[in-house]
């Protein structure tokens, strides 16, 4: 007999700004910022923010062309919402299908190796891993078409 496996989440807001309700608890293997990655980056170091206990935020999908710089991209974004930390996006990989089109990404730069800073990406093909931006965005990122998450409503404990 086989055994048929449904993909339960949703499919991406058609409107890219819509805004959208995840949640996630930090406390759990799969939501601390190196376990969300299924053991892929264990041995990796992170010194940024972390989502902690179970939490739930209102966010949106911001569609930028590309940035000279890390720092230019934050410049940005921050007229669209708040920085979010990175576990926010193992919550969205949970929730919601890639849709093929975009890579998405949260702009927060907490993992580390040599030397290097990256971000974590969802790939148009859903395949969550991080990204170097230590170097500024490397010609084959500028064109690739990203959306970054936003917060527009400060997380709420459950």
């Amino acid at each position: 007999m086989a055994i048929m496996t449904v993909d339960t989440r949703l499919d991406h807001p058609k409107h890219q700004s819509a805004v959208v309700e995840l949640a996630i608890d930090g406390n759990t293997p799969e939501g601390h910022p190196l376990g969300m990655f299924g053991g892929r980056y264990e041995e990796w170091g992170h010194d940024g923010p972390k989502v902690l206990g179970p939490q739930t935020l209102l966010a949106k999908w911001v569609e930028l062309g590309p940035q000279p710089s890390f720092t230019d991209l934050l410049i940005a974004l921050s007229t669209h919402g708040h920085m979010l930390e990175g576990q926010w996006l193992k919550a969205v990989k949970e929730q919601y299908r890639s849709d093929g089109v975009f890579d998405r990404a949260i702009a927060d730069a907490s993992w580390q190796r040599g030397g290097q800073l990256y971000i974590p990406v969802i790939r148009s093909d859903d395949l969550l891993l991080l990204r170097s931006i230590s170097d500024g965005f490397h010609e084959h990122d500028r064109r690739r078409a990203y959306l970054w998450l936003v917060g527009v409503e400060e997380a709420q404990g459950n």
